[in-house]
C-alpha cells in the first residue's frame, strides 16, 4: 500500500489528472453536439447510447491508455527512476504490480465517467424514440472495460521494454488506425487488443460469439505480465 501510495504521490502536479479526468467526457460532448442536429434528432436511444460507447473504446480509450502508460512508466526511464525503485528495500515485482493496479484504477475512473457523462448527455437529448436498456448500457460498457486490459497489458510491457516516451503511444495511435480500419472483419477483428473491447461491449456479446477470441485474449495479457516481470527481474540494481 505505501508503493501505491506513492505512485499516486508521483502524478501530482502532471497531466495524468486532466487526461484521465476529462478526455472520457469527449463521447458525451460529440453525441451532444451530433445528436442536437435535425438530421439525428429522432435517434434511438440505444443507438445514442451505443455511439457513445464505440467512441470511446475504439477511438478514445487506446489514445488516453498510451498517454497514461507512457508517463507511469516513461518517467521512471528518466533519471535512473527504475534504479532507485529496485535498489529499495522490497521486492521487485511490487514495483510493476503497483503500477498496474495505478493504471487499471484510472482506466475503472475513466469507465465511469464516460458511462456517466453518455448516459447525462443522452438525458439532455430532445426526441430520442424508443426507452433507455441502462442495464445493457452499463453492462456493455463494464465488458469493455474488461477487454481493454489486454490492451493495457501490451502497451505496458512496451512502456516497460522501450524507454523512448513516444513507444507506447506510437504503438497506441497505430493500433488505433488498424483496429479502426478492420473492425468490420470477422476474420481480424475478434483478434485484435485494439478492436476487442469495442466487439465486447456490443449488444449481446456475453461471451458466445467472442468466447475463443477472448481466452485469447486471456492468454496474450498473462503473456505480457509474465514477460514484464521477466523483464524487472533482470534489470540491474
Amino acid at each position: 500500500m505505501r508503493l501505491l501510495k506513492l505512485e499516486f504521490l508521483k502524478l501530482r502536479r502532471t497531466l495524468v489528472w486532466p487526461v484521465a479526468l476529462s478526455l472520457p467526457l469527449v463521447p458525451a460532448v460529440m453525441n451532444t453536439v451530433i445528436h442536437h442536429s435535425e438530421r439525428f434528432q429522432k435517434a434511438e436511444w440505444a443507438d445514442v447510447l451505443q455511439n457513445g460507447l464505440n467512441t470511446w473504446h475504439l477511438m478514445l480509450m487506446p489514445l488516453v491508455l498510451s498517454l497514461l502508460v507512457a508517463w507511469v512508466l516513461g518517467s521512471e526511464h528518466s533519471g535512473g527512476g527504475w534504479r532507485l525503485n529496485f535498489a529499495a528495500p522490497r521486492p521487485r515485482r511490487s514495483v510493476p504490480y503497483a503500477k498496474m493496479v495505478l493504471l487499471l484504477f484510472l482506466s475503472l475512473v475513466m469507465a465511469t465517467l464516460m458511462l456517466l457523462s453518455v448516459g447525462l448527455s443522452a438525458l439532455s437529448l430532445p426526441s430520442l424514440t424508443g426507452s433507455p436498456d441502462w442495464a445493457a448500457f452499463v453492462w456493455g460498457g463494464l465488458r469493455g472495460w474488461v477487454g481493454s486490459v489486454e490492451l493495457l497489458l501490451v502497451l505496458f510491457l512496451t512502456a516497460l521494454r522501450f524507454p523512448s516516451f513516444l513507444a507506447p503511444i506510437g504503438l497506441g495511435m497505430a493500433g488505433m488506425v488498424v483496429g479502426f480500419m478492420g473492425i468490420n472483419s470477422d476474420s481480424f477483428g475478434p483478434w485484435w487488443p485494439w478492436t476487442f473491447p469495442t466487439l465486447l461491449s456490443l449488444p449481446g456479446q456475453d461471451g458466445k460469439d467472442l468466447q475463443f477470441p477472448g481466452a485469447v485474449s486471456v492468454v496474450v495479457a498473462l503473456a505480457c505480465w509474465a514477460l514484464s516481470l521477466q523483464h524487472v527481474r533482470r534489470q540491474d540494481a
